[in-house]
């Protein structure tokens, strides 16, 4: 009866004749470390405040959603929170609100108008973004380059949500018309097509503000949370990062070829913070001639594959089978190519939460592709709980459609 990291080391031990060194240092303290002298690069400290600023939350866009419901679930999910600590209304306001952060312009959010604009039909204005060193207002409108708004918006008085939402930015702009004060506009759409900020720069030029973006360390002492606090987080989101690229056997250009799309740009940017740590980390591995956990499957299954070990195993059990990451199952899939054994695999993919250690939950989806012809049996009776129970959560957890469908009882 073994763990998989002590199988590797096994295996390891008995190729290569004697026990390997292993790393007893902390990996997160190191990358913290490395962090630190990272960030006296000028380049790289930008870097990491683009980061911050407009990378750090999962956006999607309105129109990407086909609900009110399911776009404010996703709201609430993963809040549009600026820089310093405010939740805004949108990605693109938040966007907004960290560029002036990061040139030092002072703004004040959803502030009253200075005149009094209540009519019967509309109270009180609060434009978005009031800049009070400049007296000027900026407002971010939810529309496509059609002038639309998303389908699922609702409309009132037998008008469509677009009539309605166009409405209301021609009443915007009688206000401002009307009391002789500065409006920039800015769109959805020029967040889709990546002009929002570009524009609000020449917008903002335009009228006389000056653009001169203020110092990494004075972004750092505006955010909420404190540098420090920023700093560690960071290092423990390395450190799971870490993990993954080296169970997934990942190089640093493998990472990149990851974030190809255009849609990962944040996830681009955080690789570019990550690859002079990963690249640092086994480095020091290397000159100390020493091995980590995720080494310790790797390397015993190139010996495998090597020829370096052969093992007369018949017959492998294995628990828990749905936290298999993608090291473990090329261990195995070496091992059974060296010499035949038959696998039993015990596992619920409903209990799969190790994602951010390396597990698969595809090897357990798809048994068969990884293994070839299998016999699958479901255990579908269960003694904790009353059968109320089990059907709230068992709908619950049905809503993911990448599950094994089971019928507890």
């Amino acid at each position: 009866v073994t763990t998989f990291h002590k199988l590797g080391l096994d295996i390891i031990r008995k190729a290569e004749a004697k026990t390997p060194l292993i790393y007893k240092g902390d990996s997160r303290k190191f990358i913290r470390e490395q962090i630190d002298r990272c960030l006296e690069d000028d380049e790289y400290a930008r870097l990491l405040m683009a980061y911050m600023l407009f990378h750090r939350v999962n956006q999607k866009s309105e129109f990407d959603f086909d609900s009110e419901r399911s776009y404010r679930d996703y709201l609430t999910t993963n809040p549009p929170t600026t820089i310093k600590g405010e939740t805004v209304k949108s990605y693109g306001e938040m966007e907004i609100a960290n560029f002036l952060t990061q040139y030092g312009i002072e703004y004040q959010y959803e502030a009253s108008y200075k005149v009094d604009t209540r009519t019967e039909e509309y109270g009180q204005y609060y434009p978005d973004f009031y800049l009070p060193q400049y007296d000027i207002y900026i407002e971010y409108f939810g529309t496509n380059s059609k002038g639309e708004v998303p389908s699922y918006f609702s409309g009132r008085g037998g008008k469509t949500a677009t009539e309605v939402y166009q409405e209301g930015i021609a009443w915007k702009e009688g206000i401002h018309e009307a009391n002789n004060t500065a409006l920039i506009e800015c769109y959805a759409y020029e967040k889709l097509n990546g002009s929002l900020l570009d524009n609000l720069r020449k917008a903002l030029q335009k009228r006389g503000v000056p653009m001169e973006q203020v110092s990494v360390n004075e972004l750092f002492s505006q955010m909420d949370t404190g540098k420090k606090n920023v700093l560690d987080g960071l290092a423990e989101l390395f450190q799971t990062v870490l993990s993954l690229a080296k169970s997934g056997r990942l190089s640093s250009q493998g990472l990149l070829d990851l974030c190809s799309l255009p849609s990962y740009i944040g996830q681009k940017v955080l690789v570019r913070l990550f690859l002079p740590i990963y690249e640092a980390y086994e480095k020091m591995l290397s000159s100390e001639g020493a091995i980590d956990f995720n080494d310790m499957i790797n390397r015993a299954c190139d010996l495998v594959v090597a020829g370096g070990f052969h093992h007369s195993f018949k017959y492998i059990i294995i628990d828990e089978y749905q936290d298999i990451s993608k090291g473990q199952y090329s261990l195995l899939q070496a091992m059974r190519k060296d010499a035949f054994f038959s696998l039993f695999c015990v596992g619920d993919d409903w209990q799969s939460i190790y994602r951010f250690a390396g597990s698969d939950i595809g090897y357990i989806l798809n048994f068969a592709k990884y293994w070839g012809n299998a016999e699958t049996s479901k255990i579908e009776t269960t003694y904790r709980f009353s059968q109320r129970l089990i059907d709230i959560s068992s709908r619950f957890i049905m809503e993911n459609p990448n599950q094994l469908k089971k019928a507890i009882r």
